[in-house]
């Protein structure tokens, strides 16, 4: 898929600084930024811990594909 108008740019740029914002968001709370001494992985579960690290990782590399409009297809 080709990114050549304008409008589509700027909305992939949009698109992926929110992706980045809401992945940044899900990795400071992976860390347990506003939760105290409380460890994330009890506040959380472990399981909820498990998948919001996938999660997390997966919105940063769809950000970071985005903002440079990589294309997600076959390797041509």
């Amino acid at each position: 898929m080709l990114f050549q108008a304008p409008s589509l740019g700027l909305y992939l740029r949009i698109v992926s600084i929110l992706a980045l914002l809401l992945g940044l968001s899900d990795a400071a709370r992976l860390l347990g930024v506003n939760l105290g001494a409380t460890s994330p992985i009890t506040a959380l579960g472990s399981s909820a811990f498990i998948y919001l690290g996938v999660f997390a990782i997966a919105r940063l590399f769809a950000a970071v594909g985005l903002w440079i409009k990589a294309s997600w297809g076959p390797f041509c």
